[in-house]
């Protein structure tokens, strides 16, 4: 499967996305079955720290985010029960999937950010799919997923129809 997609653009993903998302190594990127990306965008809750590592979770899953290189640059500091947002490249291991991240915010201070957030992912993967027709997109793959041909969670379905306006 060839995808004419830049998969250096990150994308707004849930978490539960990022961890069913299927790695290329031909690619060097990973797959949706309607999308192809290597940097993601994440928003969610702290919910432990370990040197380096920061665990986020979103309500959907849990996201390990590497965050050395932007600790050397910024002073910001975090804390179990921050709500943040990381931005960052997708590295696949043997031992876990984790984000190296670019750039990170926290949005304690903002309470409507979570319905926001959601709201700005189901919009960004909405666009893609409205974008999928056009002759550079992975119309193809996003064809034979709508007609079932790609296995999807009961969950990435509806997310799908929801996206395409069928409910």
């Amino acid at each position: 499967m060839e995808c004419k997609q830049t998969p250096t653009v990150s994308r707004k993903l849930f978490i539960q996305q990022l961890n069913r998302a299927q790695y290329l190594p031909d690619l060097k990127c990973f797959a949706l079955p309607y999308l192809h990306f290597q940097k993601v965008w994440i928003q969610g809750y702290i919910v432990a720290i370990q040197d380096h590592l920061v665990f986020v979770d979103d309500g959907t899953g849990v996201a390990v985010v590497r965050t050395k290189t932007i600790d050397k640059r910024h002073i910001m500091k975090r804390s179990v029960g921050d709500y943040v947002m990381f931005l960052g490249k997708v590295k696949e291991s043997t031992s876990m999937r984790q984000i190296l991240a670019q750039k990170c915010a926290r949005f304690n201070d903002q309470p409507n950010r979570i319905p926001l957030w959601w709201l700005e992912v189901i919009e960004s993967h909405r666009r893609f799919l409205d974008a999928a027709a056009a002759p550079t997109s992975c119309a193809g793959d996003l064809d034979d997923a709508m007609e079932g041909e790609v296995d999807f969670s009961d969950d990435e379905q509806a997310m799908l129809e929801m996206m395409a306006g069928n409910t």
